[in-house]
């Protein structure tokens, strides 16, 4: 064999990187179509619409959720790098077959977010409109909640385990925009063990942004009719806990205006200003009872302050028809085990006028009937825990009480406490005569106890001179017995 046979020629080199190039070219292109494909159809958007799976899709939803579900309205998916679902006509049934009202229906679901932005864990809202949404919680009487899935109750102790040690790396922002509206959300709770019922709607909610973020709520409360708007850095509030906000809400026939600078509750102190209004007080008398018509029209101002050590309010003024007065409250919580809540501060009140509650009524006659201890409320319950957990000290005064058909002045109160006792010493003028006394409340015990006693010795009696001997302009005095005798009356 020749040497020029058996070795390639330099021109056959040339050629064999050519192929080998083309080859690698072609798997390359063949590997990689695909995905540039799919970079332009993500680019331009695809409308996908899973009508035609419908009927695949609820038993695969009924399946999962252990209970009837259906997807009657839209089923439309647009995949681009900002992706957006529409869901309309969604109705998940009740755990209990016989429920009359379905667990959780919705209109309109439709929402609408950003890719990239993920990546660098910032969640985009680009839309989200959500329209009818209706949520029927209830417990049955066997105390079993209806939103209970299958795998929830197995996978809560590993969800609280899991939020114990957060990451803040885990964290993702969210970043609002001016396209999130809802309106006609409901939501309902009916509790069939205590017969506690509670409902809440939202009529309307828009989010827009002119100089700052604006959001303004409107529905109903227990039947109550409700306006909120919140103005400020809403974004901040989300995602950092800090930020300044307007707070203006009517409710109940109250009108509310709050300007808060909140901070993170262990990182700093939060700062606002109050200014409450009531106006009309039906709607306290309707649902609790309380006749409070006379104190309005009522308004509170004060200056607020809160940390995880405590709050305190300054600035504190009170003006109603039926009292005037101003102060300040310092609360202070225990940090430790072995620390005690403290409550200090004092409150200076001009009058207070029960005339327009005291006027003569006709008395029906009750029948009592014997009955075991009333149970305690869980408001009871909460109170006395709290009396026996803080120190308190704060002196009340009182210039003048009208309506009891005698003059009441220069009320006084010191108010001490601790470990569920509170002690106060009274002083008091009654009929312009100086009383001198007490009130005790004891927390401490199964039954909480209230002794209030005031007394007089030594004294001109006033007024009551007047009305004991039924001599106009009389004069007397009370005189203290050397031997005092139970049995005998003084002469």
């Amino acid at each position: 064999m020749n040497a020029s046979e058996s070795q390639p020629t330099s021109g056959d080199k040339p050629a064999s990187n050519r192929r080998t190039v083309r080859f690698f070219a072609r798997f390359f292109g063949i590997l990689l179509f695909p995905f540039v494909v799919l970079l332009v159809l993500l680019s331009v958007g695809i409308n996908i619409d899973l009508s035609s799976h419908r009927a695949d899709i609820n038993s695969w939803l009924t399946k999962k959720l252990d209970r009837p579900v259906s997807v009657n309205g839209n089923l439309k998916f647009y995949a681009s790098w900002s992706p957006e679902v529409q869901l309309g006509g969604i109705e998940i049934k009740d755990s209990d077959p016989n429920a009359y009202m379905p667990f959780f229906t919705a209109g309109v679901i439709d929402a609408k977010i950003d890719v990239w932005p993920l990546l660098q864990k910032t969640l985009i809202l680009k839309h989200i409109g959500l329209k009818d949404i209706q949520l029927n919680a209830q417990v049955d009487a066997e105390g079993k909640p209806n939103w209970l899935f299958p795998g929830m109750a197995k996978n809560e102790g590993a969800v609280a385990e899991h939020s114990d040690s957060p990451s803040e790396s885990n964290e993702i922002r969210v970043k609002l925009s001016d396209s999130i509206s809802a309106s006609q959300v409901t939501f309902n709770y009916f509790d069939q063990t205590t017969y506690q019922s509670f409902d809440w709607s939202l009529e309307s909610l828009e989010l827009t942004k002119a100089d700052s973020w604006q959001m303004k709520a409107t529905g109903a409360v227990i039947g109550e009719h409700y306006d909120l708007t919140l103005e400020g850095e809403l974004e901040s509030l989300i995602n950092t806990q800090t930020g300044k906000v307007a707070i203006e809400g009517e409710f109940a026939g109250a009108a509310l205006n709050v300007d808060a600078d909140i901070k993170p509750l262990k990182a700093g102190t939060s700062t606002a200003t109050l200014d409450f209004n009531w106006f009309d007080t039906s709607a306290l008398e309707y649902h609790m009872g309380l006749d409070a018509k006379y104190a309005t029209p009522l308004s509170i101002r004060a200056n607020l302050k809160a940390s995880a050590s405590g709050f305190s309010m300054s600035d504190l003024k009170i003006d109603s028809p039926v009292t005037q007065g101003d102060g300040s409250l310092d609360v202070a919580l225990a940090q430790s085990a072995d620390e005690k809540n403290t409550i200090s501060g004092a409150l200076s009140i001009s009058f207070v006028d029960f005339r327009p509650w005291l006027q003569p009524e006709e008395v029906p006659e009750m029948i009592g009937y014997a009955s075991g201890a009333p149970q305690k409320s869980p408001l009871q319950l909460a109170l006395e825990q709290w009396l026996e957990k803080t120190e308190t000290d704060i002196k009340l005064g009182i210039s003048e009480i009208k309506g009891l058909g005698i003059n009441v002045s220069n009320l006084t109160l010191n108010i001490e406490g601790k470990e569920g006792k509170l002690t106060a010493p009274i002083t008091a003028d009654i009929a312009k005569v100086p009383f001198r006394g007490h009130a005790n409340i004891d927390a401490s015990e199964w039954m909480s106890t209230v002794d209030v006693r005031l007394g007089a010795k030594d004294s001109q009696l006033g007024e009551m001179a007047g009305w004991i001997t039924g001599i106009p302009n009389a004069e007397a005095l009370f005189k203290k017995l050397s031997s005092p005798s139970p049995h005998k009356a003084p002469s």
